[in-house]
């Protein structure tokens, strides 16, 4: 009823741990205006908690932890990874978009990921034994950013050939779709020129040139070799 005022303890009534203002929270329709403390006044009022909505789509109207309280917080299970993944949280003191997911991986329009690669070196047909061998990347919706770090003092080729790196998370597009991207690395076997990453079109591969022709790298000996450097390309749909 309008006017009406009640009183209560700083205990929240489903966690008695929790004994910071405001306490207080109604049954029915009814809410909370203000909490009078002493000689002030609460400044966050809350209704009541309803009981959380399942299903497909999850909906906890009312949340409570040892330090905040957030007002709504929405999620869904996620039957392609077997979990509840979370998309909107809004807090008392701020609110979250969680990245967005799909359920399948053909909707791939706004995901976003990361994560770890193993980068595979070759010269010609030879594949180059490394000692340290780092890949990462990020994911934006059909862009991808994929860093690479590749170490090796000890070559032992046959024949040796043009420098591949093969291993990338996803693949590249067609050249048509902008599959082709080009970038400068640090490379030992550079020289006094500049060495380019090219992302080679509808395959998981990074060719390297160099920048007259431009010409394929070609590596046939010698006892070591780094490379450090970054792509960024368009996935395949």
């Amino acid at each position: 009823i309008a006017g009406n005022q009640f009183y209560t303890d700083y205990q929240d009534p489903w966690n008695a741990t929790l004994t910071k203002a405001p306490a207080m929270v109604c049954e029915g329709g009814i809410t909370v205006d203000r909490t009078v403390v002493s000689a002030g006044v609460a400044t966050h009022p809350f209704s009541q908690k309803p009981t959380t909505i399942n299903g497909p789509l999850i909906i906890n109207p009312f949340r409570d932890d040892t330090e905040d309280y957030s007002a709504v917080q929405i999620a869904e299970w996620n039957s392609a990874e077997g979990k509840t993944v979370y998309l909107y949280d809004f807090r008392r003191q701020y609110s979250v978009q969680r990245p967005i997911r799909f359920f399948e991986n053909t909707q791939e329009t706004f995901q976003y990921y990361k994560g770890v690669w193993t980068p595979v070196v070759k010269c010609g047909s030879d594949v180059v034994t490394l000692n340290t061998t780092v890949g990462t990347y990020r994911r934006s919706g059909r862009l991808v950013h994929a860093t690479f770090r590749i170490e090796t003092t000890s070559m032992a080729l046959t024949t040796g050939g043009a420098v591949v790196i093969s291993g990338l998370p996803f693949t590249v597009a067609a050249l048509s779709d902008g599959g082709l991207t080009v970038s400068p690395i640090i490379c030992s076997r550079a020289g006094s020129g500049i060495i380019l990453a090219q992302t080679n079109p509808t395959t998981k591969d990074i060719l390297l040139l160099t920048n007259s022709s431009p010409a394929a790298l070609s590596i046939t000996g010698g006892t070591g070799l780094t490379i450090y450097g970054s792509v960024q390309y368009v996935l395949t749909e």
